[in-house]
């Protein structure tokens, strides 16, 4: 998979074979960013993050700053290291727990841009609303 555009742009993220996870394709991505337009200093929360990639073509376009939340952490650590790899260190912020967990953690904090994909048919499409008032994240 590559980021389809800005600094990053064609940068290559490696995918592993995790069962259920499903990385947003390319033309949705494409076609999502240039809906929002420039993504200028803006700060992002990306929730059932999987392979990050949202994140980082956020990060590519111009966000100031993202932190993505996944609870699987061999995908995780695949983050980490792309992190680390092109030097994102200062930007872009992982975490690896439960969506739940997580917005607990970081209640009250405030984000211009939250993405979330989360698994089909386990409830979090009816939760992550609730969740997110609940922690006064917005």
């Amino acid at each position: 998979m590559r980021i389809s555009a800005g600094f990053l742009r064609s940068r290559v993220i490696h995918v592993p074979d995790v069962p259920g996870l499903r990385p947003t394709p390319a033309k949705v991505r494409q076609a999502l960013f240039n809906i929002l337009g420039p993504l200028d200093d803006l700060s992002l929360l990306d929730l059932f993050s999987g392979s990050g990639v949202m994140a980082l073509e956020a990060l590519s376009r111009g966000a100031i700053s993202a932190v993505s939340v996944e609870q699987n952490r061999r995908l995780t650590r695949d983050m980490e290291q792309i992190r680390n790899d092109w030097d994102l260190t200062e930007r872009w912020q992982i975490k690896t727990a439960l969506v739940e967990k997580a917005l607990a953690q970081m209640a009250g904090e405030s984000f211009d841009l939250i993405f979330a994909d989360p698994p089909y048919q386990q409830g979090f499409t009816e939760q992550l609303p609730l969740w997110l008032d609940e922690h006064g994240i917005g």
